[in-house]
C-alpha cells in the first residue's frame, strides 16, 4: 500500500562544493519538485509516496544516510514529512447570526 507523503529536507552546515551531489541523492531518494539554496541552507521538498511498508523513520533514515553519503561528511538534516492521504482539516461554516454581525460592523 502507497502512501501519499510531501516531504521536505532542510539540511545546514553541507560542504557547498558537494551541493550538487546533495540534491542528486534526494532526487535519487525521492520525487523532486523543487529547492531553495541560500545563506548556507539548503531546502528541498517534494512529493511522492511510501512504498513497499516503509515507515517515515526508515526514510528519514534512508534519506540522511544518502545526503550524508553524497556530503561526504556529517551535515545537519531535518526532514519535514507531511501525510497528505487523511491531513487533519476543519470545516467552517458561518450563519445568519455571523453574517448580521457582519452587516452591523460593514
Amino acid at each position: 500500500m502507497s502512501r501519499n507523503y510531501k516531504m521536505e529536507c532542510n539540511i545546514t552546515g553541507y560542504c557547498e562544493e558537494r551541493e550538487p551531489h546533495i540534491i542528486n541523492a534526494f532526487v535519487d531518494n525521492w520525487a523532486f519538485d523543487d529547492c531553495d539554496i541560500g545563506k548556507g541552507r539548503l531546502k528541498i521538498w517534494g512529493e511522492s509516496c511510501l512504498q513497499g511498508g516503509e515507515t517515515e523513520d526508515e526514510f528519514v533514515d534512508r534519506m540522511s544516510y544518502a545526503i550524508w553519503e553524497a556530503n561526504e561528511a556529517y551535515c545537519a538534516v531535518e526532514i519535514s514529512c507531511i501525510y497528505l492521504d487523511d491531513p487533519p482539516t476543519e470545516v467552517y461554516s458561518l450563519d445568519e447570526d455571523d453574517y448580521a454581525k457582519w452587516k452591523e460592523i460593514k
